[in-house]
């Protein structure tokens, strides 16, 4: 998260305050070219998903 905001569970019965951690994560791991194709697969997969299903 990059800003402070308020959150909620499923049916807004916990309402509580968000904000960015104070350290950074650590990167990454480097990716293996076939982890990679994996990776972009699942996005684009989710992506897809949320236009058909969710807008």
């Amino acid at each position: 998260m990059r800003f402070t905001g308020i959150a909620a569970l499923p049916g807004g019965n916990s309402i509580f305050w968000v904000h960015p951690v104070d350290t950074p994560a650590p990167p990454p791991a480097p990716s293996t070219d076939r982890q990679r194709l994996i990776e972009e697969e699942l996005t684009r997969r989710a992506v897809t998903y949320v236009f058909d299903e969710w807008l």
